[in-house]
């Protein structure tokens, strides 16, 4: 399900969120998005420590939102800006990009994916890192992957392939 209404974002609650409490505790992920008020955010990640939670950054302004749940979530999925925007840090060349992941894994973010548009998607873990080009990259291969356990690398792989 999709919300193209901002507005609807500001509207889901601490209290809806206990309200589906046990549906969301049955959860193989959780998929937050910085559209969601940064109160609820932090309420989804304390309330659901066991569930791996993928956090969407959707624009520039919204994308601090994410700086104070960075220890908790498994993984988050950025655009370049909105990375910078979170870190503070340009991210311009492939060097960069590799220094902005370093810093999201110091921050406990345990799988890390920048969305380059046509550019294809970089991706950091434990496993590895490295991009897979071009893109872009599509969502969905993104959540199953992490669902299922994959390396980041083979979940960024599969998120390029859906659009051969």
């Amino acid at each position: 399900m999709e919300f193209q209404n901002g507005e609807v974002f500001d509207c889901l609650t601490n209290e809806m969120i206990q309200g589906a409490k046990e549906l969301l505790a049955e959860a193989d992920c959780i998929l937050m998005e910085t559209r969601f008020p940064e109160d609820t955010l932090r309420h989804v990640v304390s309330e659901f420590p066991k569930t791996p939670v993928l956090v969407m950054t959707d624009t520039e302004q919204n994308a601090p939102r994410a700086a104070s749940v960075l220890g908790q979530i498994h993984g988050i999925l950025s655009g370049r800006r909105e990375a910078e925007m979170i870190s503070g840090l340009s991210i311009l060349s492939e060097e960069e990009l590799m220094a902005a992941a370093a810093w999201f894994s110091g921050k406990g973010v345990k799988q890390v994916f920048f969305d380059l548009g046509f550019g294809g998607i970089y991706y950091k873990d434990s496993l590895g890192e490295g991009a897979e080009r071009p893109g872009p990259a599509r969502l969905a291969p993104v959540l199953t992957g992490i669902v299922a356990g994959l390396p980041a690398g083979e979940i960024a792989a599969n998120a390029i392939n859906t659009n051969k």
